[in-house]
C-alpha cells in the first residue's frame, strides 16, 4: 500500500480545462500525491505492485498504469547516473581552502564516498573533521543518505 486513508479526491470533477480538481487538504494533484509515495518506495527499496496501487485508486488506472512505470524507468536512470558518477576517480588534489566557516587545514583521509579534511572552526578556532563528498548528489539519494548518517554516527 502506498498511501494511506481514503482516495484522494471525493468525486470525479474536473477545472474547466479537464484537469483533475486538487485535493485541497493536501494542496496538491492526487495523481502527484500517489508519484510522490510511489517514488518514495522506489527510493526505500520497498517492494510495489503496480496492481495494488491500482485497486486503492481504480479512478485513475488508466493514469497510474501509463505513468507510474515511466517514474520508476526515470528513477532507474537516475541510479544509474549516480553509480557511474561514483565511478569516477577522485582528483588528486583539491583546490579548496574554506568550507562554510572551515579554514581547511590539510586532507587526512579518503575512502569510497569523499575526502576527509582537517580543519579549523572559525571564530572559535576549533579543530574539526570535514568530510567532501566531491560529487553532486540528489538531496534524496541513497548516497546522500548514507553520507548523512555517517555524519549523524562520526558526531556522536
Amino acid at each position: 500500500m502506498i498511501m494511506s486513508g481514503s482516495s484522494p479526491l471525493s468525486n470525479d470533477s474536473a477545472d474547466i480545462c479537464g484537469l483533475p480538481i486538487r485535493d485541497e487538504a493536501a494542496g496538491r494533484d492526487p495523481l502527484e500525491r500517489i508519484a510522490s509515495d510511489y517514488l518514495e518506495s522506489l527510493r526505500k527499496g520497498t517492494p510495489i505492485d503496480l496492481e495494488e496501487i491500482v485497486r486503492q485508486y481504480p479512478e485513475f488506472e488508466g493514469e497510474l498504469r501509463e505513468f507510474l512505470p515511466l517514474v520508476a524507468a526515470m528513477e532507474t536512470w537516475k541510479s544509474q547516473q549516480e553509480m557511474q558518477t561514483l565511478r569516477r576517480p577522485l582528483p588528486e588534489t583539491f583546490e579548496i581552502t574554506r568550507l562554510g566557516d572551515c579554514r581547511i587545514v590539510r586532507e587526512i583521509a579518503r575512502g569510497g564516498m569523499g575526502v576527509v579534511f582537517e580543519a579549523e572552526q572559525e571564530p572559535i578556532g576549533r579543530k574539526v573533521a570535514v568530510k567532501l563528498l566531491p560529487w553532486r548528489f540528489p538531496r534524496h539519494s541513497k548516497w546522500c543518505q548514507q553520507f548523512l548518517s555517517e555524519a549523524r554516527i562520526a558526531a556522536g
